[in-house]
């Protein structure tokens, strides 16, 4: 239009008009212009974060890449090593701090794709309680030079995992307090399970306990000191090695609640205490202090500072209960067999000198008992042993730190007649059936020494009760307790007759005088003879 206005009118104005107006359309094409120059700007910023974008993400993906092959390489490793270990384990593994080659001083680190890993185990023994073997594995590059050894990989693991094996069956065999790999019972790692998996865990280490000492009875402060503690933390006292049948008693955990966090002075959380009681115990003497953390569980320390020792005092006798109490006073048949319990102090058991309970009339005259079972350290059971006189017998116990009695805590010992509750077989003989030569009788108030056996027909026996009319003696029975006897059938001229049926009679003797069993008179106490 301003164009059509300059040809149109030529006066000045319209010369000064059109004249304003190219100058416009300049400006029009200059502002173009920068805004082209501003596109190629942008473009090229555009471009060029492009390409950051695509080199950053280049580089995070071969990060991610190397790292991924890292841990499968470790898990490879890793798991390597736990089928190596549980088929068998070295020696030397056992409460190893810092940490030994998984399996065996020939251990050479395992490499896959570009990445070497070296795994390094630690163990705790522990064959008399569920869990017989706890492995803590511990797995590095080589490529790093600050974790390389055995202790410093410990201390900070790319990758640790700890696994459990049980290496017995119930009833199989009674478990060595000494580790022996895998050639005692054939069944190394029947069971394992996986009890953690971490990757770089933060693993705190106790590096001294104050004080080192207490009695078995516990109760006593103790304060930790270490690295990569927290609040929330947990302490567990692990017996050193080996156990007790008697007592599972080999690892006590003292909770959270338990347990108090002091804090860290130092940097990169070190200087770190915690404050605990320690537990009252009833097995072994020495234990390793160790802290348990979300980032995983604590090394052993095995210098003084680092192992917990218990003291042992001689035990103290307060009292006996048991079965047929006349005045508080417990009674049982000479022959032995009576649970009893006996309350006290300082009643403690070591893999190496198991509690011992003894039945005593005086210091000179003391009989054994048996089962003993320590429950607390305040309390425990056994067997009474079977005498050979009856009235009044007291209790003695001794364990590693000493004896105690007490001449008031009375196990009175009678006569009992003996009694049957059942024959096997019940008919037999070894002409009809080779194999039946022997019976075995089950009942009570057996005595070991003082026990016969005769056979009374059952045909001679009165109706109402009383004295057999004809009997057969056997040989001298083997009374393996005072439930159980085994006899050898009479044979020969003096011997069972066939197709006749029998009561055994079994009779014992005490300071000359006889004490026999009575038949019930039924068909279930008889043995018949088929010859």
């Amino acid at each position: 239009m301003t164009r059509w206005r300059h040809i149109c009118d030529n006066d000045e104005a319209g010369v000064i008009e059109t004249s304003r107006h190219v100058g416009a359309d300049r400006d029009e094409e200059g502002a173009v212009l920068v805004l082209a120059l501003v596109f190629l700007v942008s473009v090229s910023l555009l471009v060029a974060g492009l390409l950051t974008f695509v080199g950053t993400s280049l580089t995070a993906t071969g990060s991610f890449t190397s790292e991924r092959s890292l841990e499968s390489a470790a898990t490879n490793a890793v798991n390597f090593a736990i089928q190596e270990t549980r088929g068998t384990f070295a020696s030397d593994m056992v409460n190893a701090s810092p940490p030994v080659p998984c399996y065996g001083a020939a251990q050479a680190p395992q490499t896959y794709g570009n990445s070497t890993i070296a795994v390094w185990c630690s163990m705790v023994w522990q064959p008399f309680s569920s869990n017989t073997r706890i492995v803590t594995y511990s797995a590095c590059s080589t490529s790093n030079a600050a974790t390389a050894s055995a202790g410093s990989c410990a201390a900070g693991p790319l990758l640790q995992a700890v696994v459990t094996f049980d290496d017995y069956s119930v009833g199989i065999i009674i478990p060595s307090s000494t580790p022996v790999p895998c050639n005692e019972t054939n069944l190394c790692g029947q069971t394992m399970t996986e009890s953690s998996w971490q990757w770089n865990p933060s693993v705190p280490a106790v590096t001294s306990i104050a004080p080192t000492t207490a009695p078995v009875t516990g109760n006593q402060t103790v304060t930790i000191a270490g690295s990569n503690f927290v609040n929330g933390s947990t302490v567990n006292f692990v017996q050193e090695s080996g156990g007790s049948p008697t007592s599972d008693n080999v690892v006590t955990t003292i909770p959270t609640s338990g347990v108090t966090f002091d804090g860290c002075t130092g940097s990169n959380n070190t200087s770190c205490t915690l404050t605990t009681t320690a537990p009252a115990v009833t097995s072994g003497t020495s234990y390793f202090v160790t802290v348990t953390t979300p980032g995983g569980t604590s090394q052993y320390n095995t210098t003084t500072d680092g192992i917990f020792t218990y003291t042992v005092p001689a035990p103290t006798v307060t009292g006996i209960s048991g079965p047929n109490e006349s005045g508080s006073v417990p009674e049982g048949s000479i022959a032995g067999g009576s649970t009893v319990t006996i309350t006290g102090t300082n009643f403690f058991t070591t893999s190496n000198f198991a509690t011992q309970v003894w039945f005593c009339t005086s210091s000179s005259n003391c009989v054994q008992a048996s089962n003993v079972e320590v429950d607390s350290n305040s309390s425990l059971t056994a067997s009474s042993p079977p005498v050979t006189a009856i009235g009044n017998w007291y209790v003695q116990v001794t364990t590693i730190g000493g004896t105690g009695a007490d001449t008031q805590a009375i196990f009175s010992y009678s006569v009992q007649v003996p009694l049957i509750i059942s024959l096997s077989p019940s008919s037999g003989g070894p002409s009809s059936n080779p194999a039946v030569s022997q019976i075995t009788i089950t009942g009570s108030n057996f005595l070991v020494g003082s026990t016969a056996v005769a056979f009374c027909l059952a045909s001679s026996y009165p109706a109402g009760g009383g004295t057999c009319g004809t009997t057969v003696a056997a040989a001298s029975p083997s009374v393996t307790g005072p439930t159980t006897l085994t006899v050898t059938i009479p044979t020969g001229t003096h011997g069972l007759t066939k197709n006749a049926a029998y009561y055994p009679i079994i009779t014992t003797t005490v300071s000359g005088t006889q004490y026999a069993s009575q038949p019930y008179v039924e068909t279930a106490d008889t043995f018949t003879y088929t010859g």
